[in-house]
């Protein structure tokens, strides 16, 4: 049986990844089953982020886990992973309250124990409004990085330490989330490489940046996942470029401003 680990740091906004030894419950499954691929980590970046393949995981009640717990601090954003459509906003005793988002090809993926507190609290006492992002309605389209809810420990996740409970379902039934959570991690690891230039130090307005930006561009417009940087990364890119890389941007006009 294979066996492998991951704990995963955000830190500044560059993703660290340490691959470490741990027993798979089932084998992983393929990213390229049922054409699902994540463009964004499920959180924004932060310093203090760690995920494992606990997936199958003996749960109370007998039940085996059936998702990847990605630990946070509470009240950290919570992102879209593809762009979808909000399918549900709904709240329950084991899950709390939980965002599913439906996404082109018809698979899906969840995103449970949002927050349920009072900002800088741990009382409760949070509705809605603080478990989702401002105006998220069900039917809303999303994009890749969208902010569409915040970390918390909802539902039986009080006493677990707040963190997300992710899933993916792919024709209507759960898979293991962890080995495309870890593919995704890294794409997003190399995006803030390559940006990270951008921001350390950025030139002067109206001055060339001393760096060859050809290749940077092609790079940033190839990944397609540009949405899933903080937006000071995204400033920063914009800054020296002109515009973000995305649909419909090509390679030629590479400036910076």
């Amino acid at each position: 049986m294979n066996t492998r680990s991951i704990a995963v740091a955000l830190v500044a906004g560059v993703v660290a990844l340490n691959v470490a030894a741990a027993t798979l419950s089932t084998p992983p499954v393929h990213a390229q089953e049922g054409d699902v691929s994540l463009t964004c980590f499920p959180h924004a970046p932060t310093g203090d982020l760690r995920f494992d393949n606990t997936w199958g995981a003996t749960r109370s009640g007998g039940r085996g886990h059936k998702g990847t717990d990605i630990m946070s601090p509470k009240g950290l954003e919570v992102l879209a992973v593809a762009d979808g459509t909000v399918a549900g906003l709904e709240n329950g005793p084991r899950s709390g309250y939980y965002v599913r988002l439906v996404h082109d090809g018809g698979w899906e993926s969840w995103y449970m124990h949002l927050a349920n507190d009072t900002p800088g609290t741990d009382d409760g006492r949070g509705g809605p409004e603080t478990a989702f992002a401002p105006s998220l309605e069900i039917g809303d389209r999303v994009r890749a990085g969208d902010v569409i809810g915040y970390v918390g420990d909802s539902g039986n996740a009080e006493w677990a330490g707040s963190h997300t409970h992710f899933e993916l379902h792919i024709d209507g039934g759960a898979v293991n989330p962890y080995p495309f959570l870890v593919d995704v991690a890294a794409r997003v690891d190399r995006l803030y490489e390559i940006a990270t230039p951008l921001v350390v130090a950025p030139p002067p307005y109206g001055q060339e940046l001393q760096i060859d930006r050809g290749p940077v561009w092609g790079e940033l417009l190839a990944s397609g996942g540009v949405n899933c940087l903080s937006s000071a990364y995204q400033n920063a890119i914009e800054h020296v470029f002109g515009e973000l890389p995305g649909e419909g941007v090509l390679l030629t006009g590479v400036k910076a401003r």
